[in-house]
């Protein structure tokens, strides 16, 4: 046998014997598979076929090209003289081999044991054959649970200074103040509240009037509770206190994203939001520029778990910078503005707008995580997936991990708690413009988890 050389290392698990007429090549290499190929033949002289357990596995018959030997059982199809290269080294039984006559590497399996392959595209690359008989692995179906959204709380953080003491109109002598707490008196009264948690905190501080202490805001004046068994203790509050005082919004803003982590590391399966509450912009105690007081509502948003921040802005009409500011700081946590103006029916807008959070927290993509699909057996949390359905089908939403991914995989969800880190979460949530998706389609969209497949990942 002229130029013979061996090769070896043919794979882990190889599949049968290999000839290539006309290349000098030879690998020998035994385990199940396909068989042995037919024997190593002179140019010009048409292949044998080989022998397998597979029915339809094998070398077959080649066509009678110059330089072509016999098929083998990793279907690799010799060409000219020259050597083709392998199709997953050409080892794992089952998948197919690459095209004679230079073309290009056959088969969509390579690589994965059991995979079935499609035969070359080169004239003389059909010796690769596909794996008859090698059927495809079985699809995970897994259990699909409807998405739960997951029940909220809010921690209502109510600016008390001065300003709040002014006539709501020229024609009324309504005070900001009577009319903003008459509208949290309704709201925490209302039916359609029931269920939702809200907490009160008042700046500046009603106890010591002036203070910088992010701590004294962090604490409430009436703690996180559910309604209705919170209503009274609200009511109370609110009647008991009375507007005076300067903004020390940053110390306020700060505490009141605090007491939302501590809130939601007690209760992960709850979403919570700061609500500020205000008709000014801040007066005293660092910061009081808008840039700073952005800064804390989007480390609060960045940190784990995240804490969002709506605003509801009691502001004349012409107070045009004001609002735009009160915009800037909401979206820089996360939530969005809300604004009543004054001089209109100040008390409606303002229960309107607390609904509309209420709402908005509701409608939030956060959702709870279901049970194991296994009796007896913990959550495997790499083995779960979101699917969205819409009128255009259903997708499976990635993982990315954490919010910093989303940039990548804008339809992508993450736990609130990374399970990679050793931590247990308890909510799902999905990345803000995939979120974004779904409340335009919310007509026809709706979310289920899928609980007992591997989760998929950006593709």
């Amino acid at each position: 046998m002229r130029g013979l050389t061996e090769l070896s290392a043919c794979g882990v698990r190889t599949a049968g014997v290999l000839a290539i007429a006309g290349l000098g090549v030879l690998c020998a290499c035994s385990g199940g598979g396909a068989g042995n190929a037919g024997p190593l033949l002179p140019p010009n002289v048409i292949g044998a076929s080989g022998s397998g357990s597979f029915a339809g596995f094998g070398g077959g018959l080649s066509p009678p090209f110059a330089g072509q030997g016999a098929g083998a059982g990793a279907g690799l199809a010799g060409a000219g003289g020259s050597l083709v290269p392998f199709a997953g080294n050409g080892a794992t039984a089952g998948l197919t081999g690459s095209a004679g006559l230079g073309g290009p590497l056959a088969g969509s399996g390579g690589g994965l044991a059991g995979f079935t392959g499609t035969a070359g595209l080169g004239l003389a690359g059909n010796a690769g054959g596909t794996a008859g008989g090698v059927s495809m692995p079985p699809v995970c179906a897994g259990v699909y649970v409807e998405a739960t959204h997951s029940p909220v709380d809010l921690y209502v953080m109510l600016d008390r200074s001065g300003s709040m003491d002014t006539a709501i109109g020229n024609e009324s002598s309504t005070t900001k103040w009577e009319a903003v707490t008459a509208a949290l008196r309704s709201f925490v009264s209302d039916p359609r509240s029931i269920g939702v948690g809200v907490g009160l905190q008042y700046f500046p501080h009603p106890d010591s009037g002036q203070r910088c202490e992010a701590a004294s805001y962090a604490s409430p004046a009436v703690p996180i509770g559910e309604l209705p068994f919170n209503t009274n203790p609200l009511v109370v509050s609110l009647g008991s206190v009375n507007p005076s005082g300067s903004t020390p919004m940053g110390p306020a803003l700060t505490g009141a994203t605090q007491q939302v982590a501590h809130r939601l590391r007690l209760h992960p399966e709850r979403t919570a939001v700061a609500v500020l509450v205000t008709d000014g912009e801040p007066t005293s105690c660092s910061p009081t520029e808008l840039s700073g007081l952005q800064a804390i509502a989007t480390q609060a948003l960045q940190s784990i778990p995240s804490a969002r921040t709506f605003v509801i802005g009691v502001y004349a009409s012409d107070e045009v910078m004001a609002q735009a500011d009160m915009r800037a700081l909401a979206a820089s946590g996360g939530g969005q503005a809300l604004i009543a103006v004054v001089g209109q029916d100040l008390t409606a807008q303002f229960l309107q707008s607390l609904q509309a959070i209420r709402g908005a927290a509701l409608q939030s993509c956060e959702f709870q995580i279901p049970p194991s699909n296994m009796p007896n057996r913990p959550l495997d949390y790499l083995k779960v997936n979101v699917v969205s359905t819409n009128s255009f089908g259903q997708q499976t939403m990635p993982y990315v991990a954490n919010p910093l991914n989303c940039l990548g995989a804008p339809n992508g969800w993450y736990y609130d708690i990374d399970p990679m880190l050793g931590g247990i979460p308890a909510r799902i949530i999905i990345c803000d413009p995939g979120c974004a998706a779904l409340r335009m389609n919310q007509g026809t969209a709706s979310v289920s988890i899928q609980v007992g497949c591997a989760t998929l990942g950006p593709q």
